[in-house]
């Protein structure tokens, strides 16, 4: 049975030649594949930081927004999450579990936002302003 075309995408990705910290996104990438990291068996960020010899050294930020946040953007391959950690999105289970996690976010998120609107609409703090 021939492998899955997203398994075949994520074993032949390479970084864009001359994209910065390339080698560290390849590094990850292939330990996620290597070791079939998925939503069933997420990693913590910091698990993934001490297993792996990254050549840079990346604080949890630092990380997420110069690894994790290419790596997304990237159509080739996706690094999933949940509240136990990341994983390589290879299965539907693995993207309906990140799907999931950014619904919920993006939920709280709005909830935040309709609270300070109330806020500022009830203190006035608006009025005058536009």
């Amino acid at each position: 049975m021939p492998k899955p075309r997203i398994i075949r995408f994520a074993e032949s990705w390479v970084p864009k030649p001359g994209a910065p910290y390339g080698e560290d996104k390849q590094l990850l990438v292939r330990f996620l594949l290597e070791h079939d990291i998925g939503a069933r068996n997420p990693m913590t960020i910091a698990e993934v930081m001490n297993r792996l010899g990254f050549s840079e050294r990346y604080g949890r930020e630092a990380f997420q927004h110069q690894i994790l946040g290419p790596l997304r953007r990237d159509p080739r391959v996706f690094v999933g999450t949940s509240s136990g950690g990341i994983f390589l999105v290879k299965s539907a289970e693995d993207a309906d579990t990140t799907l999931g996690f950014y619904t919920w976010r993006i939920r709280a998120e709005l909830r935040h936002a309709r609270n300070l609107r109330a806020l500022a609409r009830r203190s006035r703090l608006m009025d005058g302003h536009r």
